[in-house]
């Protein structure tokens, strides 16, 4: 019973480091299932988990993933990429403590996550918030190099 309703514990699937919007469709709902049984245990008061904020956010990112792949929407840019904040700009996070990005200031982006209807935010490199993608510039890798 816990199979069909969790997912299959017994095979091996690929390794948690995967990028979830390369997993198929299986390990993708297995992996979103999993998250949200997890944060809502973390989440939940019962226990004291330390990581109760970090199961919620990866919930949260694995249903923008699915979310992403019922739309048939491709995430804009990758993991790793470099983004920069514009100049007379400041940018803004859009949960609890509200970060503030300045401009020139460069960033690598962590995860990318959907919101429905084209809004996506990533989630930056030693940044504890998600920021609006549309507020911010890819670098392209010529531009890194580039002294």
């Amino acid at each position: 019973m816990a199979n069909i309703m969790f997912g299959n514990y017994s095979k091996s699937g690929p390794p948690q480091s995967t990028i979830a919007y390369d997993l198929n469709n299986e390990d993708l709902l297995d992996r979103f299932v999993n998250a949200c049984v997890k944060a809502g245990i973390s989440c939940s008061g019962l226990v004291i988990d330390p990581c109760a904020d970090y199961d919620h956010m990866n919930a949260k990112y694995l249903r923008g993933v699915v979310l992403a792949r019922l739309e048939g929407q491709k995430p804009p840019l990758a993991s790793g990429t470099k983004v920069i904040v514009p100049e007379g700009r400041k940018v803004t996070g859009i949960l609890y403590n509200q970060e503030i990005l300045f401009p020139g200031t460069i960033f690598t982006v962590e995860r990318v996550f959907f919101f429905g209807k084209g809004n996506w935010c990533v989630e930056l490199r030693k940044k504890q918030d998600l920021f609006p993608l549309s507020q911010l510039i890819p670098i392209k890798e010529e531009e890194k190099s580039s002294p």
